[in-house]
């Protein structure tokens, strides 16, 4: 009678506890509408950048400082070590699914009255028990799989931190290179300027040229003088930029190459985007905790179930230590329990109400995120195409300046104009030639982001080699 009271008690317990609760749907990645192909035109649709894509610029020193910094850089090994973090969880998280097993041992003393004395015994005991709970709803399974969902989230998350790393070295470095050559240029029209400051002079000295001339050029090379500390600043800025990249102090830190001229410009590459959203880690990660959430879903839904617990003891008792391990003080006991949540105040349901909110939360910022990586390769593709057409613009405007510039000068020596044309054509020639270099390394800056738009030289063995770690 007993026994079948229980019976339905937990028969009526399971009907509760499951009555409200619907069906988690099945995980499916979100379906992105994917672009067709490229609205900016390109001769190298299909193909991706190389695994190691800085190599493709052809320089021994930018080499080496990607090495130093993925050796060095302390957010990349940040990342790393989370890593490690994140495979300790999952460890913890998978322990749910197998036995736990303990030990005990050690003195007992029960005292009790006896007629009208005390009566003392003392025992002596030792044993294991183990105890399991059936896994009949998943609850652990999921628990698990969502852990490692997010060890791989945090593998992606490396990769994309290394990308974004590998990026920046690459510009900061093009950077110092091009402060030097617009400094180089700088200094050339300081020259050219002084130069004519010195003709002046002689000429005034001779008659041939007014005071309002020479102070004219004065004006105009001071000017220029002027432009060039900052220009040294910004060098030594980004030169310090780059040590702490490379996770050094930037004492002694020096960048021996010393133009951008020195850098070979790679082919601009499209890829398909078809794939781009498995090329680009920041999206896998993004995939991989969605799943995760889902698992979390999972979990929290059947810990709204009955679960069943399975314990096992056995071991010994005896009241002499001689005698402990005797057939006769073998004790062994066997039981099972089953828990149905009824009420918990509304703890169960709004735990997975939610992850099931966190979980059509990720999902939209999936498709956010998956719009905003088409975009990231139509602007890098355009930014390659339209700065090739700027620098062939900036190359034709820098040599009719510098030619109006000879021109003029030739004339005004000549004695037919006066001296005001020429000073323009002069401040002409000096920015047209800044603006060229600093054309050119914007050229250098949307090579690297079109190769970082499109995943970097990411692959699915750098998932398998950094999971193995």
């Amino acid at each position: 009678m007993k026994a079948a009271t229980i019976a339905k008690a937990s028969a009526l317990a399971l009907i509760i506890a499951t009555g409200s609760c619907a069906p988690v749907p099945p995980y499916q990645r979100p379906d992105v509408q994917v672009p067709g192909g490229w609205q900016a035109t390109t001769q190298n649709a299909g193909i991706w950048p190389d695994a190691e894509w800085w190599k493709e610029f052809r320089n021994p020193e930018l080499d080496a400082l990607i090495a130093e910094a993925v050796a060095n850089n302390r957010d990349l090994r940040a990342a790393i070590v989370r890593i490690d973090e994140a495979r300790a969880r999952a460890k913890i998280a998978g322990a749910g699914r197998f036995p736990t097993l303990s030990a005990a041992a050690g003195p007992g003393r029960d005292t009790g009255e006896g007629r009208g004395h005390r009566a003392t015994s003392r025992d002596i005991f030792a044993g294991l028990q183990a105890s399991y709970e059936l896994d009949l709803f998943g609850k652990y399974s999921a628990s698990a799989a969502a852990a490692l969902a997010r060890l791989e989230a945090s593998v992606f998350d490396q990769q994309t931190v290394a990308i974004a790393l590998e990026s920046e070295v690459a510009a900061t470095y093009f950077q110092v290179l091009s402060l030097r050559d617009r400094q180089s240029v700088l200094q050339q029209a300081i020259s050219a300027a002084d130069r004519v400051r010195n003709i002046l002079k002689s000429r005034e000295q001779a008659g041939g040229s007014s005071d309002v001339e020479l102070a004219q050029q004065g004006s105009a090379l001071a000017t220029q003088k002027a432009a060039l500390p900052a220009l040294i600043q910004a060098e030594r800025e980004s030169v310090n930029a780059l040590a702490i990249l490379l996770g050094r102090n930037p004492e002694g830190f020096v960048v021996t190459t010393r133009s951008l001229q020195a850098v070979r410009l790679p082919p601009v590459v499209a890829g398909l985007p078809s794939e781009l959203l498995l090329r680009r880690p920041d999206m896998r990660r993004s995939e991989a905790a969605l799943r995760a959430v889902h698992f979390d879903w999972q979990s929290s839904h059947a810990s709204r179930f009955p679960s069943i617990v399975l314990t096992v003891a056995g071991g010994f008792a005896s009241n002499a230590l001689g005698s402990l391990f005797n057939p006769g003080s073998l004790l062994f006991t066997v039981a099972g329990s089953l828990t149905a949540p009824i009420f918990a105040g509304g703890r169960l349901e709004g735990q997975e109400k939610l992850d099931a909110a966190r979980y059509r939360e990720l999902v939209e910022q999936y498709y956010g995120s998956a719009i905003a990586a088409f975009r990231d390769v139509e602007n890098a593709l355009n930014a390659n195409e339209l700065n090739e057409r700027e620098l062939g613009l900036r190359r034709e405007a820098y040599a009719q300046a510098q030619r109006a510039f000879q021109l003029l000068d030739v004339r005004y020596s000549a004695g037919a104009i006066d001296f005001l044309p020429v000073l323009d054509a002069q401040r002409s020639a000096v920015e047209t030639a800044d603006a060229l270099k600093r054309a050119e390394f914007a050229r250098f800056v949307a090579r690297i982001n079109l190769y970082k738009a499109l995943g970097g030289g990411w692959s699915e063995a750098d998932l398998s080699s950094t999971k193995g770690s």
